[in-house]
């Protein structure tokens, strides 16, 4: 049920109640005042009627009085009139008094024993009818005669009647136009603000948290509520983003936490197998290169003997790999510009480079801000990545160019908050998009005699020095490894 129509069934009651006792109060109200006026017309009449039948009854015949009488009752006002002599006989009398018997001789008998007039009420000819009963009196008072003189009520009936219906139209009415002017100030006070007020909260319960409500409510107690909803959707808004951002740390960590997991039990396996592959390999390493120095030149064995020690060196190369995957020893940090480090990997890997007819491009930061790392694990990751570049481009037949760049960018609250970018830049193929995912996935290589493992290591250490490792193909071609790491807290000194 509406609120209006719940107004309304509160409402109305209360006012018919309230106009049934205010017109039942006016209605005797009404009637008490016609029977007073009644009265006082009745006395009126009785008086003059008086007056007059004392002159007629002392020169008037007889039939004439009669006569008289009858034209006094033509007045609505009297329904009947009676004179009596001294001995309570009825002298003359109106037609309808005459023919009804309703004479009041027990009154008449009383005015003649020594009231002066005596009133009653009573009904003749099926009407109420007011009756005064007086003496008629001459000059020196002496009584001659009895006049009674009876008035109808029925008019008062027929006012009140009137006056009752008055009242009904007039109760309507206002019902009427109350039930009107509550509907209209409902609706528009209350229904209309209200009915929004709900479709706003509706669409803060189907999530919308960003929505408020503001002045859409209305005013009063609605604007309150609204302002109240806002407030109660702000402060859900910013729990949710903050339980939002806790899931996805907790995600994140879950995420880490799974892969820590993993890389520790790769890691016992690795270690494990690294022991009990490398003493073998030794071995049999050993005895390759110990019978290829026995054998000629031109002995077809020589080429099989130096296949089995380039493979020998392949898997010890894994093997290596995988010992520094499964015990990476904890970094030993210091200031360290980058600038250094890099040269040092281009002059390791020179003749790799040269042999591979890759170009070399250095874009340094003029300022060469340093970082807070393990210059020996820092090599290893560079010396990874570059590698990696150079390999990559095995595979295309364009001008080979690798470029690596550092950017710094200091922070605001000084610079241990600030950061330094250094990409690795080749115009290889790129990497395949379906691959990317799983680029740093440990054993999983893009490369036919890859390992999977070095991107792994140097990811791993990336991200113990506090910092990131992330990949991008680049348009045309080519692909970009960038490394962020920590901006140093001691640059002056690393600059003095």
């Amino acid at each position: 049920m509406r609120l209006g129509t719940r107004l309304l069934l509160i409402v109305l009651p209360v006012v018919l109640i309230i106009m049934a006792g205010y017109g039942t109060w006016n209605l005797r109200e009404r009637e008490a005042a016609l029977v007073a006026e009644a009265r006082r017309e009745a006395h009126v009449y009785a008086r003059a009627v008086g007056l007059a039948f004392e002159y007629a009854l002392r020169t008037a015949p007889r039939r004439d009085v009669r006569r008289t009488l009858n034209r006094i009752t033509l007045n609505p006002a009297i329904f009947g009139v009676a004179i009596f002599d001294t001995a309570g006989n009825v002298l003359f009398a109106s037609d309808l008094v005459d023919t009804t018997g309703g004479l009041a001789r027990a009154q008449v008998r009383a005015v003649l024993d020594g009231a002066d007039s005596l009133v009653t009420e009573r009904t003749l000819a099926g009407q109420r009818v007011y009756a005064i009963v007086r003496s008629v009196r001459d000059a020196r008072g002496r009584i001659l005669g009895v006049l009674e003189v009876t008035q109808p009520l029925d008019f008062i009936g027929e006012d009140l009647r009137r006056t009752r219906q008055r009242f009904v139209a007039n109760t309507l009415t206002l019902l009427a136009a109350l039930t009107l002017l509550i509907l209209l100030a409902v609706r528009r006070v209350v229904t209309i603000p209200l009915g929004r007020l709900v479709q706003d909260t509706r669409r803060l319960g189907a999530g919308d948290l960003a929505h408020r409500i503001g002045d859409r409510a209305g005013s009063g107690e609605l604007r309150e509520l609204g302002a109240a909803l806002d407030g109660m959707a702000e402060n859900h808004e910013g729990a949710r983003g903050a339980l939002l951002h806790e899931t996805e740390q907790r995600l994140v960590l879950d995420q880490r936490l799974r892969e820590s997991q993993k890389m520790a039990a790769i890691g016992n396996l690795a270690a494990g197998l690294a022991h009990e592959i490398a003493a073998p390999l030794n071995v049999i390493g050993g005895r390759a290169e110990l019978l290829l120095r026995h054998e000629d030149e031109a002995s077809p064995r020589r080429r099989n003997l130096q296949v089995i020690i380039q493979q020998i060196q392949r898997i010890s190369t894994i093997v290596s790999n995988m010992l520094d995957f499964a015990r990476r020893k904890e970094p030993r940090r210091r200031a360290v510009p980058l600038a250094g480090v890099l040269d040092g990997v281009l002059e390791f890997l020179e003749h790799e480079l040269v042999r591979r007819e890759v170009h070399v491009t250095r874009d340094f930061d003029d300022a060469d801000p340093p970082v807070s790392a393990d210059p020996d694990q820092l090599h290893q990751v560079f010396t990874n990545l570059v590698l990696n570049a150079a390999q990559a481009m095995d595979a295309t037949d364009a001008p080979r160019r690798l470029t690596l760049r550092t950017r710094g960018r200091p922070g605001t609250d000084g610079p241990a908050s600030g950061w330094v970018a250094i990409d690795v830049e080749d115009s290889g193929p790129g990497v395949p998009a379906e691959e990317l995912p799983r680029l740093f996935e440990p054993f999983f290589s893009t490369k036919r005699r890859g390992t999977g493992l070095g991107l792994v290591v140097a990811k791993s250490i990336v991200e113990e020095h506090g910092g990131q490792l992330d990949v991008e193909n680049l348009a045309p071609t080519g692909a970009r490894f960038t490394v962020r790491l920590p901006m140093s807290a001691s640059v002056e000194a690393v600059h003095a």
